[in-house]
Protein backbone atom coordinates (compact mmCIF):
# COMPACT_ATOMS: atom_id res chain seq x y z
CA UNK A 1 0.00 0.00 0.00
CA UNK A 2 1.35 3.06 -0.96
CA UNK A 3 1.59 6.76 0.71
CA UNK A 4 0.67 9.73 -0.11
CA UNK A 5 2.63 11.88 -1.75
CA UNK A 6 2.74 15.92 -1.12
CA UNK A 7 -0.23 17.73 -2.21
CA UNK A 8 -2.06 21.03 -1.23
CA UNK A 9 -5.85 21.07 -1.02
CA UNK A 10 -6.95 24.25 -1.71
CA UNK A 11 -10.11 25.99 -0.16
CA UNK A 12 -11.60 29.00 -2.36
CA UNK A 13 -14.62 30.88 -1.44
CA UNK A 14 -15.89 34.20 -2.57
CA UNK A 15 -17.27 36.76 0.37
CA UNK A 16 -16.35 40.10 1.81
CA UNK A 17 -14.88 40.39 4.68
CA UNK A 18 -13.98 44.07 5.97
CA UNK A 19 -11.37 43.89 8.93
CA UNK A 20 -9.34 41.27 9.38
CA UNK A 21 -8.59 41.07 12.44
CA UNK A 22 -9.40 42.18 15.81
CA UNK A 23 -7.79 44.76 17.87
CA UNK A 24 -7.80 47.74 20.25
CA UNK A 25 -9.10 50.97 18.08
CA UNK A 26 -9.63 53.37 20.23
CA UNK A 27 -8.75 53.82 24.42
CA UNK A 28 -8.81 57.25 27.08
CA UNK A 29 -6.68 56.58 30.25
CA UNK A 30 -6.19 60.87 30.98
CA UNK A 31 -7.91 63.78 31.25
CA UNK A 32 -7.18 67.70 33.34
CA UNK A 33 -8.81 66.80 37.04
CA UNK A 34 -10.13 63.65 37.83
CA UNK A 35 -10.18 60.85 35.61
CA UNK A 36 -13.41 60.28 33.76
CA UNK A 37 -14.84 58.16 31.16
CA UNK A 38 -12.21 55.78 30.68
CA UNK A 39 -12.08 53.21 29.06
CA UNK A 40 -11.18 50.68 26.13
CA UNK A 41 -12.62 50.04 22.30
CA UNK A 42 -12.28 46.94 20.18
CA UNK A 43 -13.18 47.10 16.60
CA UNK A 44 -13.03 43.87 13.85
CA UNK A 45 -15.14 42.00 12.07
CA UNK A 46 -18.84 42.32 12.28
CA UNK A 47 -20.30 39.38 13.78
CA UNK A 48 -17.20 38.59 16.07
CA UNK A 49 -17.85 37.09 19.23
CA UNK A 50 -16.25 38.82 21.76
CA UNK A 51 -16.52 36.95 24.99
CA UNK A 52 -13.17 34.73 23.31
CA UNK A 53 -11.27 37.61 24.71
CA UNK A 54 -9.49 39.78 27.31
CA UNK A 55 -8.07 42.91 27.79
CA UNK A 56 -4.92 43.20 30.00
CA UNK A 57 -3.71 45.78 31.43
CA UNK A 58 -0.09 46.22 31.63
CA UNK A 59 2.17 48.59 34.50
CA UNK A 60 5.33 49.77 32.75
CA UNK A 61 6.74 50.93 35.84
CA UNK A 62 10.56 49.93 36.20
CA UNK A 63 10.00 48.44 39.05
CA UNK A 64 6.75 46.44 38.09
CA UNK A 65 5.81 45.86 34.38
CA UNK A 66 3.75 43.09 35.20
CA UNK A 67 -0.39 43.08 34.94
CA UNK A 68 -2.47 44.85 37.14
CA UNK A 69 -5.69 44.45 35.58
CA UNK A 70 -8.08 42.03 33.08
CA UNK A 71 -11.11 42.68 31.64
CA UNK A 72 -13.18 39.61 30.04
CA UNK A 73 -15.15 41.12 26.85
CA UNK A 74 -18.67 40.40 26.19
CA UNK A 75 -21.26 40.94 23.21
CA UNK A 76 -20.86 41.01 19.65
CA UNK A 77 -19.17 43.40 17.58
CA UNK A 78 -21.83 45.23 15.18
CA UNK A 79 -21.68 45.88 11.48
CA UNK A 80 -21.47 50.04 11.13
CA UNK A 81 -19.37 50.10 7.92
CA UNK A 82 -17.54 48.03 5.39
CA UNK A 83 -18.10 44.95 7.66
CA UNK A 84 -16.90 45.94 10.40
CA UNK A 85 -17.92 47.68 13.89
CA UNK A 86 -16.31 48.87 17.39
CA UNK A 87 -17.42 48.24 20.90
CA UNK A 88 -16.95 50.32 23.82
CA UNK A 89 -15.57 48.89 27.44
CA UNK A 90 -15.65 51.41 30.08
CA UNK A 91 -12.60 50.80 32.18
CA UNK A 92 -11.78 53.03 35.52
CA UNK A 93 -8.17 53.11 36.34
CA UNK A 94 -6.29 52.58 33.62
CA UNK A 95 -2.87 53.88 34.45
CA UNK A 96 -1.60 57.47 33.02
CA UNK A 97 1.29 56.23 31.81
CA UNK A 98 4.87 56.54 31.39
CA UNK A 99 4.58 53.87 30.23
CA UNK A 100 1.85 51.56 30.85
CA UNK A 101 0.12 49.18 28.33
CA UNK A 102 -1.94 46.60 27.29
CA UNK A 103 -2.71 43.72 25.34
CA UNK A 104 -5.85 42.16 23.86
CA UNK A 105 -5.39 38.29 24.35
CA UNK A 106 -7.66 35.45 22.25
CA UNK A 107 -7.69 32.80 25.63
CA UNK A 108 -9.03 30.00 24.04
CA UNK A 109 -5.97 30.09 21.67
CA UNK A 110 -3.44 31.72 24.17
CA UNK A 111 -2.76 34.15 21.51
CA UNK A 112 -1.91 38.04 21.92
CA UNK A 113 -3.80 39.56 19.06
CA UNK A 114 -2.87 42.91 19.99
CA UNK A 115 -0.27 44.52 21.80
CA UNK A 116 0.48 48.21 22.60
CA UNK A 117 2.05 50.97 25.68
CA UNK A 118 1.61 54.16 25.72
CA UNK A 119 4.23 57.17 26.57
CA UNK A 120 7.25 53.97 25.75
CA UNK A 121 7.57 51.05 25.31
CA UNK A 122 8.99 48.09 27.23
CA UNK A 123 8.82 44.88 28.07
CA UNK A 124 6.18 42.72 30.15
CA UNK A 125 7.13 40.47 33.30
CA UNK A 126 4.88 38.08 33.88
CA UNK A 127 1.04 36.77 32.89
CA UNK A 128 0.21 36.48 29.40
CA UNK A 129 2.19 38.79 27.72
CA UNK A 130 5.61 37.57 29.72
CA UNK A 131 8.86 38.52 28.32
CA UNK A 132 6.75 40.31 25.07
CA UNK A 133 7.45 43.62 24.50
CA UNK A 134 5.30 45.94 24.41
CA UNK A 135 5.21 48.95 21.40
CA UNK A 136 4.74 52.66 21.76
CA UNK A 137 2.05 54.17 20.03
CA UNK A 138 3.90 57.52 20.02
CA UNK A 139 0.60 59.32 20.56
CA UNK A 140 -0.33 60.26 24.22
CA UNK A 141 -2.92 61.85 26.42
CA UNK A 142 -1.27 64.69 29.28
CA UNK A 143 -4.01 65.70 31.22
CA UNK A 144 -6.07 66.02 28.06
CA UNK A 145 -9.58 67.20 27.37
CA UNK A 146 -12.66 65.49 29.22
CA UNK A 147 -14.21 63.58 25.59
CA UNK A 148 -10.98 63.49 24.08
CA UNK A 149 -9.06 59.81 23.37
CA UNK A 150 -6.57 57.95 21.58
CA UNK A 151 -7.55 56.78 17.92
CA UNK A 152 -7.14 54.61 14.98
CA UNK A 153 -7.30 56.16 11.55
CA UNK A 154 -6.45 55.30 8.12
CA UNK A 155 -8.29 53.38 5.33
CA UNK A 156 -8.37 49.51 5.21
CA UNK A 157 -8.85 45.90 6.28
CA UNK A 158 -5.90 44.92 8.79
CA UNK A 159 -4.54 46.76 11.83
CA UNK A 160 -1.50 47.69 9.92
CA UNK A 161 -3.55 50.32 7.42
CA UNK A 162 -4.22 52.35 10.78
CA UNK A 163 -2.06 55.01 12.48
CA UNK A 164 -2.53 56.07 16.14
CA UNK A 165 -3.80 60.02 16.65
CA UNK A 166 -5.29 62.29 18.85
CA UNK A 167 -5.93 63.20 21.38
CA UNK A 168 -9.19 64.27 19.04
CA UNK A 169 -12.99 63.98 20.05
CA UNK A 170 -14.29 60.37 21.28
CA UNK A 171 -16.19 58.10 18.70
CA UNK A 172 -16.70 55.65 21.60
CA UNK A 173 -18.89 52.58 20.11
CA UNK A 174 -18.63 53.75 16.62
CA UNK A 175 -15.93 53.62 14.24
CA UNK A 176 -13.38 56.15 14.53
CA UNK A 177 -13.74 59.52 12.55
CA UNK A 178 -11.25 59.32 9.35
CA UNK A 179 -10.98 55.47 9.99
CA UNK A 180 -12.72 53.73 6.19
CA UNK A 181 -12.75 49.90 6.36
CA UNK A 182 -13.00 48.82 3.22
CA UNK A 183 -14.13 45.18 1.92
CA UNK A 184 -12.33 43.17 0.31
CA UNK A 185 -12.44 39.60 -1.14
CA UNK A 186 -10.69 36.47 1.30
CA UNK A 187 -10.26 33.86 -1.62
CA UNK A 188 -8.01 31.07 -0.69
CA UNK A 189 -6.84 28.69 1.82
CA UNK A 190 -4.43 25.35 1.79
CA UNK A 191 -3.80 22.36 3.89
CA UNK A 192 -1.29 20.32 3.21
CA UNK A 193 -1.44 16.51 2.87
CA UNK A 194 2.49 15.43 4.04
CA UNK A 195 4.01 12.44 3.10
CA UNK A 196 2.99 9.50 5.19
CA UNK A 197 0.17 11.01 6.83
CA UNK A 198 -2.22 9.02 4.69
CA UNK A 199 -2.20 5.62 3.04
CA UNK A 200 -3.76 5.02 -0.29
CA UNK A 201 -7.60 4.37 0.43
CA UNK A 202 -7.67 6.08 4.02
CA UNK A 203 -10.25 8.05 4.91
CA UNK A 204 -9.32 11.50 6.57
CA UNK A 205 -11.15 14.25 8.60
CA UNK A 206 -9.91 18.30 7.98
CA UNK A 207 -11.49 20.55 10.51
CA UNK A 208 -11.14 23.79 8.98
CA UNK A 209 -11.79 27.02 11.67
CA UNK A 210 -12.09 30.52 11.02
CA UNK A 211 -10.79 32.60 13.68
CA UNK A 212 -12.96 35.03 14.04
CA UNK A 213 -16.23 33.20 13.31
CA UNK A 214 -17.55 34.62 9.83
CA UNK A 215 -21.35 36.80 10.27
CA UNK A 216 -22.61 34.06 8.36
CA UNK A 217 -22.08 30.88 6.84
CA UNK A 218 -19.29 30.46 4.55
CA UNK A 219 -18.93 27.79 1.43
CA UNK A 220 -15.56 26.77 0.07
CA UNK A 221 -14.77 25.25 -3.51
CA UNK A 222 -12.75 22.50 -2.83
CA UNK A 223 -9.26 21.43 -5.35
CA UNK A 224 -6.35 19.59 -5.20
CA UNK A 225 -2.73 19.97 -6.69
CA UNK A 226 0.10 17.93 -6.75
CA UNK A 227 0.37 14.33 -7.80
CA UNK A 228 -2.31 12.96 -4.93
CA UNK A 229 -5.33 11.22 -5.68
CA UNK A 230 -7.75 12.47 -3.69
CA UNK A 231 -11.53 12.38 -3.32
CA UNK A 232 -13.08 15.35 -2.49
CA UNK A 233 -16.61 17.09 -2.11
CA UNK A 234 -17.48 19.61 -4.47
CA UNK A 235 -18.06 22.14 -1.66
CA UNK A 236 -18.08 22.37 1.63
CA UNK A 237 -19.70 25.74 4.44
CA UNK A 238 -17.64 26.66 7.23
CA UNK A 239 -20.87 27.67 9.58
CA UNK A 240 -20.89 30.67 12.08
CA UNK A 241 -20.60 28.66 15.58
Amino acid sequence: MSSLRPSLLFLAAAFSAGAQQVFINEFHYDNSGTDEDEGIEIAGPAGTALSEYDIVLYNGNFNIRTQYGTLRLFGTIPSQSGGAGAVWFPLAGIENGSPDGMVLYHWPTATIVHKISYEGSFTAVGGVAADVELPNISVLENASTLGHSLQLTGTGTALTNFTWAGPRTASRGSLNAGQTFTATPVRSAALAVLPGLLTEGQAATLQLTLIPAPAANVTFTLRTTGTAMLSLPAQITVGTC
